[in-house]
């Protein structure tokens, strides 16, 4: 047996521990085929392996013609489940690679929430950032530099490792393109040809940065927040680019949740978006996209 909570039950029953008793009937006999339903409801939060088995068992002062059919057992089998949503915030989120000379600063923060239904307990959480591009033919840097990481959960901070991987994540994500963000601003852009970059590719080298949470509850009030400083030279994404400049890369940071007991559904919104707008495209959007990717953090 497990030691789970009873949240509510009928008016005739009481319980102790994982023990419910209830007084059928005010103890008086029940006339035949007569039924008497039961409900329960059980504070699922707590449970823990494969299944729950649940026995009833029926007492009577009477004499009983056939006293097996008075016990009943179920098992009820057990399935952790979340949907967990990751919104990456980036400051400033969109660089024109013709316009943009030099080493960049972006501020960053990452927001995790467990929508539920399950928590997610003793597990390691894995940052992935995109640092490099090779795919043999193409070799560049993406994220130039980690310069700090910071990561809350409420008011308590974690500690973390970081180092480089050439393992890509095998995790499934779904990772939202530019075309299906709202960003009016940036309308120009949407003819352009997506290219998502993230560490879910093989030619993609990552830093992995990990810490370990015991219990990740579902709270929209409390997310996992993680605060990112990168650093970024857009000019050297040029080697990603065909002559042409009818393509943008969407650089993804991703987070993924390693050896988890409970099956967990990821979509991921908010990228750094890299463009070209050649000479067809006036400077004074370029630096309202950067005004208004100010205003997100």
């Amino acid at each position: 047996s497990q030691n789970v909570k009873i949240l509510k039950m009928n008016g005739y029953c009481e319980s102790t521990d994982v023990i419910m008793t209830c007084n059928i009937n005010n103890g008086r006999a029940l006339r035949n085929n007569t039924v008497i339903v039961v409900n329960v409801t059980l504070d699922g939060s707590t449970l823990i392996g494969d299944q729950l088995v649940i026995t009833a068992q029926l007492s009577s002062s009477g004499k009983e013609i056939e006293d097996a059919d008075n016990r009943h057992t179920h098992a009820i089998e057990l399935k952790r489940f979340s949907e967990v949503d990751v919104r990456g915030l980036y400051n400033p989120s969109y660089f024109d690679i013709d316009k943009q000379d030099g080493t960049s600063i972006i501020k960053s923060k990452l927001i995790v929430e467990n929508l539920g239904p399950s928590n997610i307990q003793n597990t390691t959480v894995s940052v992935l950032i995109p640092e490099t591009f090779d795919n043999g033919a193409r070799s560049c840097p993406l994220i130039e530099a980690v310069k700090s990481v910071k990561i809350l959960n409420g008011e308590q901070e974690f500690t973390f490792s970081s180092s480089p991987t050439t393992h890509s994540s095998t995790s499934q994500s779904n990772l939202k393109p530019f075309n299906e963000s709202t960003h009016s601003n940036l309308d120009f852009l949407r003819n352009k040809q997506e290219v998502i970059l993230s560490c879910h590719q093989a030619y993609v080298r990552c830093r992995n940065v990990t810490f370990f949470i015991a219990d990740f509850t579902p709270s929209p009030q409390i997310p996992l927040q993680i605060e990112l400083e990168l650093d970024v030279q857009p000019k050297a994404l040029l080697k990603l680019f065909p002559d042409e400049d009818n393509t943008l890369v969407s650089l993804f940071v991703t987070v993924d949740f390693v050896h988890a007991q409970t099956e967990i559904h990821k979509s991921t919104q908010g990228s750094i978006v890299f463009y070209r707008t050649g000479s067809g495209v006036p400077m004074w959007v370029y630096v309202l996209s950067v005004l208004l990717g100010a205003l997100i953090l």
